[in-house]
């Protein structure tokens, strides 16, 4: 379900963002689950006032493959 507020979030992210890496999602900054270089799921970010507003975590492998996503870390 959908969390709101930074402690919210924050208690949600804690330790499953691990091993994601950073991404260009559709040509923006976002975050890649790729193990073994196969995107399995995506982080994108929406941004207001220079903090993060909203983020949105795609694990379906059809909407991922519509998506332009280029590994930034190796």
């Amino acid at each position: 379900g959908e969390k709101h507020g930074p402690n919210a979030v924050a208690t949600e992210f804690y330790g499953r963002a691990h091993g994601a890496q950073r991404a260009l999602v559709a040509g923006r900054p976002g975050l890649a689950w790729a193990p073994g270089g196969q995107v399995r799921g995506v982080f994108t970010f929406r941004i207001e006032h220079g903090r993060i507003a909203e983020i949105e975590m795609l694990g379906d492998p059809e909407r991922i493959g519509q998506l332009d996503v280029v590994l930034l870390d190796s």
